[in-house]
């Protein structure tokens, strides 16, 4: 037996009769007190109640019309007081306070009209029952059996005795084509010190995805998948960037992200079916029913398999965040042990048969561990905050050649990713080369004429090169009164001689004390510097207007170089 656990309580006559999803953890009153959540199923389909446990006494409890299928805590208000979601067929329940406060019903499709005539004819004696069941079982082939309404479907797995009956019963009715809800989760909506809103995810048995809005309950996210979902587990908050992994009953993990309407490539794919799946750190940790923990990345690149001696149970993620221990939780039929990628950390022996484990805040505690039993018993044992978990047996000690992870310098990975992505898109690749040289080679004699006659470049362009001329401009003052300083820098290997910077401006808007500046003698390789002054006529009417200044030659009808210049806003006169 370990000692980094406390033995705290234990009932073998609780009456829990859940499964691992219809169990949970949640501060139902908001006072830091954390109570345990049970959607029980009842013996047989009665007494169904949704449960809630201070410790392993009942301390609530609500009446269930129908078998529920998950259960989940989520805030969907600014408060501290989360309310509770159950999936039941095709429904989520939403309890607050241990009453009913909403329900949320699957969108549902079009039924066949195949179906539909089919159900008809056979409801106003047309077709016999037989004959009912060829055309659904055609119809199965063709459109998968999980598209069909809940009525054919129990139609076709009925005895021959039950299929009479359901026509009696169905025949007159109008067909609803509704999904039942297989998996439920919750994903923060925005990071946890901006908003404690959840959204909630389910996954339903048509294949589809949706992410529904706690507040006003609306669809918010919709994904089709090609297989029915059995588990989800979530990254990210909704609102910046997230992930959801979702589990289906035929082995396969798919990764649904924002703004995908449809999934149809799987990022794992296992080679016996899912139990359960949960995260470590940024990993992704699959138990399967052949007795293996598979540890992933979110990418599903492959990154340890430990290889069990009895069938999982359960599998949580564990955290101890005084002592930042991370991990993941295997129930095993007697045991509890902890992993890591590579480590296996802790083991716990525990006398009775574990039907399913959670873990997570309990009471006061921070690590509590809650195991169910298959005689419908409750053990609760607490995480010791003096425990270490220093002690690592290592798992897979020989590991096979092919499993060996090689050290691959980043450039070298760079280069083969390239060379790859070179053969596989060579063609493509040159022609949108060829197209943007050409585009850039456009563009630039485009601007190039563009700039030579209009000579709205900074720099005089001619076909004399001895004109060439840098001008720049700075403005001084925040108004109404500005100073507007004009530097000049002759780079040809001629002088400048009688020359004239003329300024071109709204007369209504600014009054300048020299509008034009004569200029005697500009030597290569010199900067000069001259200078005006510029009133803001309307400064209260608080706009700006652009200014021109034009270095211009007597013996030439052009200007050598035009400098545009966006005034400020003038501000108001503090002397007024």
């Amino acid at each position: 037996m370990t000692n980094k656990w406390v033995n705290a309580l234990h009932d073998d006559a609780a009456q829990v009769h859940a499964i691992g999803p219809c169990v949970t953890m949640g501060d139902l009153n908001g006072d830091g007190d954390v109570k345990l959540i049970v959607a029980d199923m009842g013996i047989n389909r009665i007494n169904m109640r949704l449960r809630i446990f201070k410790g392993v006494g009942v301390v609530g409890e609500s009446v269930l019309a129908e078998v529920p299928g998950a259960v989940c805590c989520f805030h969907n208000e600014q408060t501290t007081v989360p309310s509770v979601a159950i999936a039941s067929g095709h429904s989520l329940l939403i309890y607050k306070n241990l009453k009913p406060f909403y329900k949320f019903t699957v969108p549902g499709s079009k039924v066949n009209p195949i179906e539909e005539e089919a159900w008809q004819k056979a409801g106003a004696g047309e077709i016999s029952v037989n004959q009912l069941n060829t055309v659904l079982s055609n119809l199965k082939q063709e459109v998968l059996l999980r598209n069909l309404t809940s009525t054919s479907q129990t139609f076709l797995l009925a005895s021959e005795d039950d299929r009479v009956a359901l026509v009696h019963r169905y025949g007159q009715k109008t067909l609803q084509n509704t999904c039942s809800i297989t998996c439920l989760t919750a994903i923060k909506k925005n990071t946890a010190d901006v908003s404690p809103i959840d959204v909630l995810v389910i996954g339903t048995e048509r294949g589809v995805v949706h992410a529904i809005d706690s507040q006003a309950f609306t669809v918010v996210l919709t994904c089709q998948l090609p297989s029915t979902p059995a588990f989800l587990c979530t990254h990210g908050v909704f609102d910046v960037d997230f992930r959801i992994f979702v589990a289906t009953r035929d082995g396969q993990i798919f990764t649904v992200k924002r703004d995908q309407a449809r999934v149809d490539k799987p990022t794992i794919t296992m080679k016996a079916d899912i139990l359960a799946i949960t995260k470590l750190n940024k990993m992704l940790a699959v138990a399967c029913v052949d007795n293996t923990l598979t540890f992933f990345t979110f990418k599903g690149k492959r990154q340890n398999q430990i290889k069990l001696h009895s069938p999982i149970r359960g599998l949580e993620p564990f955290s101890y965040a005084p002592r930042q221990y991370t991990g993941v939780l295997v129930a095993l039929d007697h045991q509890v042990r902890i992993y890591n990628d590579m480590f296996q950390l802790d083991q716990l022996r525990v006398d009775p048969k574990i039907r399913w484990i959670k873990y997570g805040p309990f009471g006061r505690e921070e690590g509590g561990l809650i195991i169910g039993t298959t005689e419908g018993g409750i053990i609760v044992k607490l995480f010791r905050r003096l425990a270490k978990l220093d002690e690592k047996i290592e798992i897979n000690q020989q590991v096979a050649a092919h499993n060996i992870k090689l050290s691959i310098p980043r450039k070298t990975r760079v280069f083969v990713d390239q060379a790859m992505r070179e053969r596989e898109a060579g063609i493509q690749m040159h022609q949108a080369y060829q197209r943007d040289l050409f585009m850039l080679k456009y563009l630039t004699t485009k601007t190039f004429y563009e700039m030579t006659r209009s000579s709205l470049n900074t720099v005089a362009i001619s076909g004399d090169s001895k004109e060439a001329v840098d001008i720049s401009v700075e403005i001084h003052g925040f108004g109404p009164s500005f100073r507007l300083t004009v530097n000049l820098n002759n780079s040809s290997k001629s002088p400048i001689d009688e020359a004239v910077i003329s300024f071109i401006y709204d007369s209504s808007m600014y009054r300048f004390q020299h509008s034009m500046i004569n200029i005697a003698y500009v030597v290569p390789g010199r900067s000069y510097s001259y200078f005006t002054g510029v009133t803001c006529l309307h400064p209260e009417k608080g706009t700006n207007s652009e200014v021109r200044a034009l270095l211009c030659k007597k013996d030439r009808s052009n200007p050598l170089v035009t400098s545009i210049i966006t005034m400020p806003i003038s501000e108001m006169s503090l002397l007024d």
